[in-house]
């Protein structure tokens, strides 16, 4: 399979993998389609790559490509980023939503041990929600808040009274 995703010269294919991206006459080369869904039958490879869930891509890039370099390549082609930021993004949203189902439904089993731990997640995970905060890692652009300076502030202090007292302790 790995033969299709190169040139006669060895070069991965990249562009010209995809129905979009090429003209009539390069057309045997094409494998894939950009669009959302299967296009002229040639498979999306957005689909499948949401179809595979693997958050590693590593299986993904084994599977439909000839392998994690040709991926690489792929995801370091500027006119191929926009598409793999919307899939990963897509790909993050689809695994969290099947975390939170399982979650809800350990939450819902009686025999569960995890039950109330889950059923405590899955409150404060609403009331985020409700509160319009971010579910994900918090975002460090920007001006920090008043509580982060004065943290900032009160650690460096406490470092420069240790570094002065060891100096202290050294000197005498």
């Amino acid at each position: 399979m790995s033969k299709q995703f190169k040139t006669e010269q060895g070069v991965f294919l990249t562009k010209s993998l995809f129905f979009e991206m090429v003209s009539y006459a390069e057309k045997p080369y094409v494998v894939y389609t950009l669009k959302n869904e299967d296009h002229q039958g040639y498979p999306s490879l957005r689909r499948l790559y949401l179809e595979e869930a693997d958050p590693t891509e590593y299986d993904f890039a084994n599977k439909y490509l000839a392998g994690w370099d040709h991926w690489k390549r792929l995801c370091e082609s500027e006119w191929f980023k926009p598409y793999l930021e919307s899939w990963r993004e897509e790909l993050e949203l689809k695994l969290k939503s099947q975390a939170y189902k399982r979650m809800m439904q350990e939450a819902q089993d009686n025999f569960s041990k995890n039950k109330l731990a889950a059923n405590k997640y899955l409150i404060e995970t609403v009331r985020r929600v409700q509160r319009n905060e971010d579910l994900g890692e918090k975002n460090t652009k920007g001006r920090p808040d008043k509580a982060s300076v004065d943290k900032k502030a009160l650690e460096m202090a406490e470092n420069s009274i240790k570094v002065e007292n060891d100096l202290t302790r050294l000197m005498n």
